[in-house]
């Protein structure tokens, strides 16, 4: 039996974001938010790469505000829907906790 195939892209950004329940400037504070990519069908693999390289480097180096790593992968998951079937996006803030978006 064969199983199915996903193609992951990994990433990471620099990244800054109010702590939650403070939107001031005291409670800034950023991470290197690692962020993996599950998608079904890729045709290309270097251009699935630049492709998740260029989503991820609208938020490289930002001040995110409010939104946190739900929402973070959230908007990557919108993002990448667009031009891949994706599975699930995650997104780690440090090394061992992370938020996982999945499709319907």
């Amino acid at each position: 039996m064969k199983g199915k195939c996903v193609y992951v892209y990994r990433g990471e950004i620099e990244a800054a974001h109010y702590m939650t329940g403070v939107s001031s400037e005291s409670g800034v504070h950023g991470h290197t938010w690692r962020i993996h990519v599950h998608v079904k069908e890729v045709e290309d693999l270097d251009k699935f790469r630049r492709d998740m390289e260029a989503i991820l480097s609208r938020f490289d180096g930002e001040m995110l505000g409010d939104m946190g790593p739900r929402e973070l992968a959230e908007k990557i998951f919108e993002l990448a829907s667009v031009l891949y079937p994706v599975v699930k996006v995650v997104v780690y803030m440090g090394r061992h906790l992370g938020v996982q978006v999945k499709g319907k």
